[in-house]
């Protein structure tokens, strides 16, 4: 008796290593502080581009001033979005994706060289507001038209990693649960039928984890690494364009490559759906381990 209490107390323990191997996983986002510093950068770019030419000289030097931060903080990001995409521990390392992942760096180094450059027209002479208000529209276009896809992008790419390591975890534990349920059984522990009935779902949960998973791996690759050679000619002459002197185009090409823009935006949408659609069948798993753990508890009260 002894020994089937032991094994239940082993089998209770595994199960809620699961548990805090999914908190520490699922909660994969970027930290609030980034968040909130992003949505400073968009506030104050907006307050730039909507400023009265009223101010005196030194309402115009805070102004600049501001510009120079919200130029640091895309700095900051692109350099940390960099470091990311370097480190990542690729769970699917083809040809395909090295071949985006080195044209992904290329657009950031274009992009930090964009803002950086327009951090030396700041430093090199004295802006007007008209000036300063023309480069953070431009800052702006070039943020919402060229890096913020390219980032959203991205952010998918290293979801979709983290994700594939939060499926094989929890696989792995299921496999060990289950192993623990079979020794269970086997020493006609009396609460074996439910826990194998609670097993059953928490493994289904995960296959239609795993599925969904599958299907947002593939809308990436057919949808977003079919386009890469497409955004790297579009994209070539970024990097020697300042934001003060970009100006925005009535070419019809670039009106497609508009169009196609949206479209990536709306599969990067789905993307994102399917990943959250995947991390809830996990933590619907997950929500059925603690219900064994507490059922295995219970009865050994």
């Amino acid at each position: 008796m002894k020994r089937v209490q032991s094994l239940a107390i082993k089998t209770a323990a595994l199960v809620c290593a699961v548990v805090l191997v999914a908190g520490s996983n699922v909660a994969f986002a970027q930290s609030s502080n980034v968040q909130k510093a992003l949505e400073d950068v968009k506030t104050k770019v907006d307050d730039l581009v909507s400023a009265k030419d009223e101010s005196p000289a030194s309402d115009l030097a805070l102004r600049i001033a501001t510009f120079r931060k919200v130029l640091s903080f895309a700095i900051t990001e692109a350099e940390d979005l960099k470091v990311k995409l370097l480190t990542v521990d690729e769970q699917k390392r083809t040809d395909a994706i090295e071949e985006w992942r080195d044209s992904a760096v290329a657009d950031i180094n274009k992009a930090i060289a964009v803002y950086r450059a327009s951090e030396q027209e700041l430093e090199d002479g004295a802006a007007t507001l008209s000036e300063v208000q023309k480069s953070a529209e431009a800052f702006k276009a070039f943020r919402e038209d060229t890096f913020s896809p390219l980032a959203d992008t991205i952010q998918n790419f290293l979801l979709l990693n983290h994700e594939e390591k939060v499926l094989t975890v929890a696989t792995r534990r299921l496999e060990k649960v289950s192993e623990d349920i079979k020794k269970l059984e086997a020493a006609k522990f009396k609460g074996v039928k439910d826990l194998k009935n609670l097993l059953a779902q928490a493994e289904t949960a995960l296959e239609v984890g795993e599925e969904t998973h599958q299907k947002a791996w593939t809308l990436f690759e057919d949808s977003i690494l079919a386009d890469t050679e497409l955004v790297n000619g579009e994209e070539g002459a970024t990097a020697t364009t300042t934001l003060r002197n970009e100006e925005q185009s009535e070419n019809p090409d670039e009106a497609i490559a508009s169009s196609s823009a949206s479209s990536a935006a709306g599969e990067e949408s789905s993307i994102k759906d399917l990943a959250k659609s995947s991390l809830d069948s996990v933590q619907e798993a997950y929500r059925i381990f603690i219900e064994m753990s507490n059922f295995v508890r219970k009865l050994l009260k």
